[in-house]
Order: structure tokens, then sequence, then C-alpha cells
């Protein structure tokens, strides 16, 4: 009997074969899925991933270079910040932007706990909001983390470079 939240078992046979063109054969039904998929595993990881992070690192660098050049295509300016208190004030106004991503984890596993049997956390349902949970705290750890690294940034750079940090949020 299958429970609520079993995984259905795969409906192919593998055998003892765990690779080779009769598993190919096997797993997809058209010659064009199997050569695909014979081309996309057999590539090195790094190949598949060169070209996304060369151009990730590439708009990284040109938000970065556009906001210490001032440019017109960045949304936004710097204000004078003389002293250390207006620089942490700065820092809290670029943190709040963070926020919006652990408010929506709080939100989503509150729904979660709220529509399933999980509202209990005594009660042994905690696999309905497991992975809920474990976004939130990854989002709360990032959130220190950039916090902690924001306020060091704040507090050494000097006036030219501050700009950088609405990038880096």
């Amino acid at each position: 009997a299958m429970t609520l939240h079993a995984r259905p078992r795969a409906s192919v046979d593998f055998g003892v074969q765990t690779s080779g063109p009769g598993l190919a054969a096997k797993l997809y039904d058209s010659p064009l899925q199997q050569r695909r998929m014979s081309l996309i595993t057999h590539q090195p990881p790094l190949k598949k991933m060169t070209a996304p992070l060369v151009l990730s690192g590439w708009l990284v660098g040109l938000v970065v270079q556009g906001s210490l050049n001032n440019s017109f295509w960045v949304p936004w300016t710097t204000p004078a910040l003389p002293d250390m208190t207006a620089r942490m004030v700065y820092i809290a106004r670029c943190l709040a932007v963070c926020t919006v991503p652990l408010l929506a984890g709080v939100v989503f596993c509150t729904y979660k706990r709220i529509m399933t049997p999980a509202l209990d956390p005594l009660a042994g349902h905690e696999h309905y909001v497991l992975v809920h949970r474990r976004y939130l705290e990854n989002t709360v750890e990032q959130y220190v983390l950039v916090g902690v690294n924001l306020v060091a940034m704040a507090a050494t750079l000097s006036d030219h470079y501050l700009p950088v940090i609405p990038a880096v949020v």
C-alpha cells in the first residue's frame, strides 16, 4: 500500500547493468534522447558551469564598476557619509533589502505549519516543514554573515569605495 508521502518506484528494471549503451536504450525512448544524455553525462562538471560562472562574474564586475563610476544605469547613489554613525545607518538601510527573503521564509514556514499537521511541533510531523525550516535557518545564517561583513566594510572603506556596498547587497 502506498502512503501519502511514499515515493513511487522506478518502472525501469536496471538489473546488474550500471552503464553502457544498453542502459541508455532502456531509459530513453528515442536515439536523440540517448545521444543528448550521453553528451551531457560525459562532460566534466566544470565544462557545464564555465559559461554561467563567467557571465555572472562579468555582470558582478560591471555592477561594481558602474557603482564606483556613478554610471547613469546604476539605480542608486551614495550620500555623503561623514561619520561612523551615518555609515551604520546607511548599512542598516541596505540590510533592509536583505530581509525580503528572510520574511518570505517566515511566511512560507508559517503557512506550511498552519496547513499541515505540523502545527504542533511536538506531534512528530516535522517532516512537513523540514525544507522550509532549513531554508529559514540558512537564510538567517547568510543574513548574519552579510551584516557582519557590511559593518566591517563600512568601517574600513574609504569614501571613494562606499558605493560598492549596495552592489554587494
